[in-house]
């Protein structure tokens, strides 16, 4: 925690690769790559032209665009194919096919079940009601504030090095499912539900289930400290 603190990226959105540690990999299983349109794009150049400008003002770091199978568009706006970046909250979909995926299971009965089965931290009155669709749609009831002071509950849910001990003391300000509010205290807690549901640690979940099957290339996450959890 106090490495992180102490080396804030000047960008937070687009740390150096150098600053996300520990990391640990996901194995993938490579599988053919899409099919390239070329001269025969099934899109309009104008509106593939237009998409990029605004990927490239945005600061992307890449667009692809694919059609009925056919990648119509391929750019890089940092390195290439092989370059690995950050993909900022693509975890939180990460989180909702892994649920989606224990719901086929049978592991877990649906969205509606409340967290607190799995997390018996949160059997009291004002945690007990938050179901799995509140941390799926973001609206727990949390709503951590920016603060930048390092003993906040902010600088601790981005940059903490216990994901247990954050959960535990995650506190909402709102009742389960009456308010949207951006906070990732709903992701750590969907990952520790996955963890105890499934009995398999959440790194190893979406490497076996979400990303070898996806024919997905070696990836990596970030742990809250060594030998931690994503």
């Amino acid at each position: 925690f106090w490495w992180r603190v102490d080396n804030l990226p000047a960008d937070p959105l687009q740390p150096p690769y150098e600053w996300y540690r520990p990391l640990a990999p996901i194995r993938g299983e490579p599988g053919p790559f899409l099919p390239l349109a070329g001269e025969r794009r099934t899109w309009p150049a104008a509106a593939l032209e237009a998409a990029e400008r605004v990927a490239a003002q945005a600061d992307s770091d890449a667009l692809l665009i694919a059609h009925r199978g056919v990648v119509q568009l391929e750019r890089y706006f940092r390195g290439d194919a092989t370059t690995r970046f950050s993909s900022h909250s693509f975890a939180k979909t990460l989180n909702a096919l892994a649920i989606g995926i224990a719901i086929g299971d049978r592991t877990i009965a649906g969205v509606d079940e409340p967290a607190s089965r799995w997390l018996p931290e949160w059997r009291d009155p004002a945690r007990a009601a938050i179901r799995l669709r509140d941390l799926l749609t973001m609206s727990g009831g949390f709503d951590t504030r920016p603060d930048l002071d390092p003993g906040s509950r902010f600088m601790q849910v981005y940059y903490g090095a216990d994901v247990v001990e954050l959960v535990r003391h995650a506190l909402p300000v709102a009742p389960p499912g009456t308010r949207y509010a951006y906070d990732n205290y709903n992701n750590h807690a969907l990952g520790l539900v996955i963890e105890r549901a499934t009995g398999v640690p959440y790194r190893e979940f979406v490497e076996r289930r979400i990303w070898r099957p996806l024919g997905a290339g070696d990836a990596e996450v970030l742990l809250d400290r060594t030998g931690g959890r994503a």
